[in-house]
Parts: C-alpha cells; structure tokens; sequence
C-alpha cells in the first residue's frame, strides 16, 4: 500500500476522509513531523527517505522541484497534487484508489495530477 506524507497546506479534511474510509491508510503530516518550515526540497528529500508519496494542494512550486528532482536523477517517491478547487470527496476517492491499487514503484518519479 501507498504510504503518504502531507505536505504543510495539504487539507485535513481530505486525510480525515481518507482514514475513515480505509482505516489501513498509512499517513504522516508534515505537522506530525515537525517539518512545517521544511522547504519543498527538503519535504521531498525526506519523502524519499522514508519511501513516501507526498500529497499536496501545491501544483506550482512543489511539483516543479519534484520535476527537478526526476530531471537531475535525485530520488523521488512520488507526488499526487490535488487542486485547491478538487471536491474533498473526489480526492478522498481518489487518493483510495490511488492507495489500494497502485504499487510504490508505480508513482516513483511521477507527479500525478487529482482528478484521476
């Protein structure tokens, strides 16, 4: 199963739903781990590290350091990025069928873009 990290602005709402509807889902905060001031690159380091798939609401400046990343061969675990305008539902959905049905090697050095 997938293991995500949120990233800082990543709707909590979102992981609430996401736990209710598959208990199993291993998730992480950036909060939870004391990396709120984490830049992007730091963010995504750790993820690699730890074998996480970030999700964000930040389809700008995050996901152009993840393509830099792919780019320069750095490690890369994965990142989903749900827009701010995503129905919570959808991306509860989403982020479920992303978590059962998809292998960690499926998402490494992918930047996957919610709606599915």
């Amino acid at each position: 199963m997938i293991r995500f990290v949120a990233d800082e602005n990543f709707d909590r709402r979102i992981i609430r739903g996401l736990l209710r509807r598959l208990p199993e889902a291993d998730v992480q905060t950036i909060q939870e781990l004391a990396l709120n001031e984490a830049s992007d690159a730091q963010v995504l380091d750790w993820a690699a590290a730890n074998d996480r798939v970030v999700v964000t609401h930040d389809v700008n400046s995050l996901v152009d350091v993840a393509f830099e990343r792919v780019r320069v061969g750095a490690a890369m675990n994965g990142v989903i990025a749900a827009p701010d305008k995503l129905g919570i539902g959808q991306a509860i959905s989403d982020l479920a069928l992303i978590a059962t049905c998809l292998d960690p090697e499926d998402l490494r050095n992918q930047v996957l873009f919610l709606p599915l």
